[in-house]
């Protein structure tokens, strides 16, 4: 990765700092631990989408305090995957403690890090987070091989086709334009013949307002991956001629 995408993403999170209903946010976050910036975030800002940016994942290190953070946030609720969904100012928030993160709890074994957390995220796309605290930057060797060559790829290959997945699939490859790995693109191959455009559509309802997904869009990607196929079938018939 760039020195200048270092410095992007560094200048994002100190714009974040600077808005009055999050700073004092941040600064309860980080009072037991230290917080990251995590997610769709830092992904969007390293890819050159940061002004789409409309909400925040962030871990901690260390304990939340709820009575503390309850002063930032309009509403609180527990998530499904035992984070906190909070509204702070304009910004939708998802946090929780790295201990308790599905990494970590699928697997016990694992050293409870910052780095760990990274490897183990679905998508090369996700391997980036940013201390709130410092500023520094950690980053995985596949997202910087993704954000050099443009290219969305697993790091964590779902056991079974979901439509959820499908659509987040889609969703990367148009928003950041990205080509898709043999991997992924058979992947959401898998998807369309099981569920159809209209289910990967459909799919996309947990994103609320922010979808972006319609026929048109979907039969595009869907063609971009049948040419990718057949490319890859001639060039497979010519090494064995």
């Amino acid at each position: 990765m760039t020195t200048q995408t270092t410095e992007r993403l560094r200048r994002y999170v100190r714009a974040l700092k600077k808005r009055d209903e999050l700073w004092g946010f941040f600064n309860a976050l980080n009072y037991s631990g230290e917080a990251f910036l995590f997610g769709g975030a830092p992904r969007d800002v390293a890819f050159g989408f940061g002004n789409k940016v409309h909400d925040l994942d962030i871990f901690v290190s260390g304990p939340i305090d709820l009575d503390e953070i309850s002063r930032f946030s309009s509403i609180t609720r527990r998530t499904n995957f035992g984070g906190l969904r909070l509204f702070v100012g304009s910004f939708e928030v998802d946090a929780w403690e790295l201990d308790k993160s599905f990494a970590f709890r699928a697997n016990a074994s694992n050293f409870i890090g910052v780095r760990n957390l990274l490897h183990s995220v679905c998508f090369s796309t996700d391997g980036v987070a940013v201390s709130l605290k410092t500023g520094g930057v950690t980053v995985t060797p596949a997202f910087s091989k993704s954000l050099d060559d443009r290219v969305l790829d697993f790091v964590t290959k779902p056991a079974e086709l979901e439509p959820v997945v499908g659509a987040r699939i889609a969703r990367l490859a148009l928003k950041l334009d990205l080509a898709l790995s043999l991997s992924v693109a058979a992947y959401l191959r898998g998807c369309l013949e099981s569920f159809g455009n209209n289910g990967l559509i459909a799919a996309e309802a947990r994103w609320g307002e922010h979808r972006m997904l319609n026929e048109l869009l979907v039969a595009q990607l869907a063609a971009r991956i049948c040419d990718r196929a057949s490319m890859s079938a001639s060039h497979k018939l010519e090494r064995l001629g």
